[in-house]
């Protein structure tokens, strides 16, 4: 019988909710398939009560914790613990999103049939604001070629919920350095090294943001990161030149709209 190892990244930062941490920790831990290793990378200085909760779940769980002096966001974070992975599989864990009890043990399937990119469908909740069944889903697209065609205008992959083979990545250099849109940047490459991808047509994370998720994509540095991911694209042959300065100009546009309008674009729209 093939047996997968795997390691499971997450980053956490100043920013980030302690008790949300621990709820995404625990999630990881919850699944009926548990991971070998658990790298947590602690990006830049945090605050006292993240600290002692990072303290308690290295002690609960042995948790592997990176430390970074500085932050350096997400790209450059992950970055830094893809080369202390020691086994042949990577999942990727966002530190304020829930993982379904389940979500390695299907993941785990699609391993062994040979993709080297497994993602998933996504609930969008926000837990400060409800208690409710999540009311938006992300779906993706399921086959190979289907998520190559779909990078080509948005990103194939939700990135909390992957799992992926660790040579793969590294040998690609691992994360680019574009801001809100690395894991984009990193399929792209993956792409380009005619890797194979799959997404189950399940949700098997629950994250939180909900609605508030559009309104992180604006503001001048969010259109420096996408002008820098569509040239990232053109150059790894996900796109050709004019798909890309025509998204770009689209994006760019889209940007400029009242916030009230962005999210009813994103809510029906781009979600279910």
């Amino acid at each position: 019988m093939m047996i997968i190892n795997f390691t499971v990244l997450m980053c956490t930062y100043k920013k980030d909710d302690p008790f949300l941490l621990e709820k995404a920790v625990d999630s990881v831990f919850n699944n009926s398939i548990k991971p070998n290793f658990f790298i947590l990378t602690i990006d830049g200085p945090i605050p006292q009560e993240t600290q002692r909760i990072v303290n308690k779940l290295r002690v609960k769980y042995t948790l592997e914790i990176n430390i970074l002096k500085e932050n350096l966001g997400l790209a450059r974070a992950l970055n830094s613990a893809i080369p202390l992975v020691k086994t042949e599989w990577i999942a990727r864990a966002d530190s304020d999103d829930l993982n379904f009890s389940n979500r390695f043990e299907k993941q785990i399937k699609y391993a062994k049939k040979g993709f080297d990119v497994i993602g998933s469908n996504i609930y969008e909740i926000d837990i400060y604001e409800t208690i409710q069944l999540p009311r938006l889903r992300k779906i993706m697209p399921i086959h190979n070629k289907e998520i190559k065609r779909f990078a080509r205008f948005r990103n194939p992959m939700n990135h909390m919920t992957t799992f992926y083979r660790a040579d793969a990545v590294k040998l690609v250099g691992g994360y680019p350095n574009i801001y809100l849109r690395e894991d984009y940047g990193l399929w792209a490459k993956l792409i380009c090294n005619n890797n194979k991808f799959i997404n189950i047509n399940e949700c098997l994370v629950c994250v939180n943001g909900g609605n508030q998720l559009y309104l992180r994509r604006r503001g001048f540095r969010n259109v420096l990161g996408e002008m820098k991911l569509q040239v990232h694209l053109f150059k790894n042959n996900v796109q050709p030149l004019y798909l890309a300065l025509f998204l770009f100009i689209l994006r760019f546009s889209l940007l400029l709209l009242p916030k009230n309008i962005i999210k009813i674009l994103y809510i029906k729209i781009l979600r279910k």
